[in-house]
């Protein structure tokens, strides 16, 4: 049987289901930052310098002994800070 000039020997692929479309992108949500008294020169600063952490963090970092979250080390921190200026 001859073929129609209008049919090809490969054959077609049809789409089986509809196109998706991309989620939607929610808006970030902010994370809680956590003010802290850096304890050793490492990554996040100097020793007695502040950084500011996401919440998640601190647990970790603090166990590992990196930092002190606790508001009077965060503070005497900042005390030693004010003095090296003078």
């Amino acid at each position: 049987m001859p073929k129609n000039s209008n049919q090809s020997d490969e054959p077609t692929l049809e789409p089986t289901e509809e196109p998706t479309q991309a989620p939607t992108e929610e808006p970030a949500q902010e994370v809680e930052q956590v003010e802290v008294r850096v304890l050793t020169n490492c990554q996040l600063g100097k020793a007695n310098s502040i950084t500011t952490l996401p919440a998640g963090s601190v647990k970790a970092l603090q166990a590992l002994g990196y930092i002190d979250a606790h508001p009077d080390a965060v503070a005497y921190a900042k005390s030693l800070n004010d003095t090296k200026g003078e």
